[in-house]
């Protein structure tokens, strides 16, 4: 495994929990050459993992098994929600905090849910329209 730049602790906490809980770690990028990005994925049957930094901020988003199309805790907030309710940033503490919370019923929702991927890519592109990006 690639040595991570000084991983904050809350975002140690969800590598530490996708080991415990059996994921597999799928992809490991380290890239000095651009900001110090890095990419870790990590996957079980029903779900994938992304944690990352990105210019110097690190992040985690999961998704269903079989897609490279990435969602972030406020979009799995709005999805347990029912539906888009309202453009929410959340600090990396805070996400990290989302994730370790609700993994369990994230993976639940991949494995139960047929229409997951259209439900929040619904609500991804509602959040990006309230943030006036589309």
């Amino acid at each position: 495994m690639t040595e991570l730049p000084s991983m904050p602790d809350a975002v140690a906490k969800v590598s530490d929990l996708l080991r415990l809980r059996g994921y597999t770690l799928m992809e490991d990028r380290y890239e000095e050459q651009t900001f110090g990005n890095v990419i870790r994925i990590f996957e079980i049957d029903t779900t994938r993992v992304q944690i990352f930094r990105d210019r110097g901020k690190w992040g985690v988003g999961a998704a269903p098994s079989g897609t490279d199309r990435w969602f972030w805790a406020s979009n799995w907030e709005d999805y347990f929600a029912g539906g888009f309710r309202h453009v929410r940033d959340l600090s990396a503490d805070e996400t990290c905090d989302f994730f370790v919370r609700n993994l369990e019923h994230i993976e639940s929702a991949n494995a139960e849910d047929p229409r997951i991927l259209q439900t929040l890519s619904q609500i991804q592109r509602k959040s990006a329209q309230a943030r006036g990006l589309l």
